[in-house]
């Protein structure tokens, strides 16, 4: 069972290291849950973190429906530039969901993501992912979201995330302003994390003139399947890269052995095919030999072939390469099309020169295959005429 830890940072982690915490299963389903140090936290095979609220950012920029892959990090950069308060050069950006040319980004300083990810390296727990507290709230455009955890109060809705100071006994003046300018009369849902005190409902209502309501409680670790991982680009986890290459060893351990199986089987393929020629070879040299017992054997099948032509010749046959036997083995390969089927003929020397109809040019090139079969040697003229010896 591959089981995961999944742990909630705070801003001032690793110090101290105490910190809150689930065991996941495969499936993601919920195991245990506790707070302590590393040295109490669970055995797992992959680990995840959570940073708190209050150390992401969640901005929506429009940018085009395409950008070049290369460019993508530079344009969103750009686009976000003016709406932050430091160097861009030192924010992490990380896209969190899109609608045509509306992309939610998340914002998180490259150093602190260096800070949590060479602290969890050195205590054995090399991070898989990284998450934003901001995805596990609900993001509505009918209801106000506030979610009150361990590190502060979150408000969503709208597409937007602000993270706030703890809410959970007196109503923050940022909240009041905030939904002052907005549009009123939308209800606020309350999400307050276990073992928070809840906050007085009524009291809230009177105050924001609004309806304002205890919803389902906030958990840190309840993530969308969706939520984007931080870890990427330079952030990308190496330790991933070797830990897939052991899951896939015995895949290809086993894709090893088939290749090199089918390499044994093609070269004794091959090896036997060589076998089957060369006896060939010395079967039709020893029928020349048999023929011309005095004549020294310099192209077997070649002299074989004009021995058996003289002989023909002197019994009153064809030779081989005569016009009616070229146009025989002709005749055979066009078949049913071979009536009408040339144009112009010429024979000289043993070579037969032939101009086929027009509508025989599609069958030209499986002709050739075919005559080839028939131990001629074809040579395609300009369009369909075609050039026919026996032999090489």
């Amino acid at each position: 069972m591959n089981r995961t830890l999944r742990l909630y940072l705070p801003p001032t982690w690793p110090h101290p290291a105490d910190t809150h915490w689930v065991l996941l299963n495969d499936d993601g389903k919920y195991i245990d849950e506790g707070c302590s140090g590393p040295s109490r936290w669970p055995v797992a095979e992959t680990c995840e973190a959570v940073l708190s609220a209050s150390q992401t950012s969640r901005y929506g920029v429009s940018a085009p429906a395409r950008m070049p892959r290369t460019e993508r990090s530079g344009i969103l950069a750009y686009a976000l530039e003016e709406r932050l308060l430091g160097d861009i050069a030192n924010q992490h950006l990380t896209e969190a969901g899109r609608a045509g040319t509306d992309i939610q980004l998340l914002v998180v300083a490259k150093d602190r993501i260096r800070r949590v990810i060479s602290a969890l390296t050195e205590l054995g727990h090399p991070p898989a992912r990284l998450f934003s507290e901001l995805q596990a709230v609900p993001d509505t455009s009918d209801v106000w979201h506030l979610a009150i955890g361990y590190d502060g109060a979150i408000l969503c809705g709208n597409g937007f995330s602000i993270p706030m100071e703890h809410a959970s006994v007196d109503l923050p003046p940022l909240l009041t302003s905030t939904l002052g300018k907005t549009d009123t009369g939308r209800p606020l849902h309350l999400h307050i994390a276990p073992g928070l005190p809840l906050p007085d409902t009524g009291q809230w209502s009177a105050l924001l003139e609004r309806q304002v309501m205890i919803a389902e409680p906030h958990h840190w670790h309840h993530l969308p399947a969706i939520a984007a991982n931080l870890l990427h680009g330079d952030f990308q986890p190496h330790h991933l890269h070797s830990m897939l290459l052991d899951r896939l060893k015995p895949a290809l351990r086993l894709a090893g052995t088939v290749l090199v199986l089918n390499l044994i089987i093609i070269l004794a393929l091959m090896g036997w095919k060589k076998y089957q020629l060369f006896t060939t070879q010395k079967h039709i040299e020893a029928l020349f030999q048999q023929v011309a017992p005095h004549t020294p054997v310099i192209d077997a099948p070649l002299q074989l072939t004009r021995y058996l032509d003289s002989r023909r010749v002197e019994a009153g046959l064809l030779r081989s390469d005569d016009a009616l036997a070229l146009l025989a083995a002709l005749a055979e390969a066009l078949g049913a099309d071979a009536r009408d089927a040339a144009r112009s003929i010429h024979y000289q020397e043993g070579v037969l020169d032939v101009e086929l109809a027009p509508a025989l040019a599609p069958r030209i090139p499986g002709l050739i295959e075919q005559l080839e079969m028939r131990g001629l040697t074809v040579i395609p003229g300009k369009g369909t005429r075609l050039n026919l010896r026996r032999g090489k």
